[in-house]
């Protein structure tokens, strides 16, 4: 094993480490379609509109499942803001 290759594998083991980290503070894809669910088994379906503060904004929204249950697709009316220390994970759908 030569120095050179050595060095290189701790670069990559450092970019591994550091992208680990730095996604906790990356933004949340703002203006596209996404499906966000929630600790308590909830989920919408909605355009993430933005970020304000601990809330996440979503419009255009409606319920995919309540509390695990899945129920009838039902519109919501006006924006839904969700706090972000609730959402367990956003998927992108469009």
């Amino acid at each position: 094993m030569s120095f050179l290759w050595i060095l290189r594998q701790l670069r990559m083991m450092r970019n591994r480490v550091f992208r680990g980290l730095l996604d906790r503070f990356r933004r949340y894809p703002e203006l596209r379609t996404g499906i966000v669910n929630l600790r308590s088994g909830t989920a919408f379906r909605g355009v993430v509109w933005g970020r304000r503060g601990p809330w996440l904004v979503l419009r255009n929204c409606e319920v995919l499942s309540e509390r695990g249950a899945p129920v009838k697709r039902s519109g919501v009316d006006g924006e839904v803001a969700v706090l972000v220390s609730e959402v367990d994970f956003v998927q992108i759908v469009g």
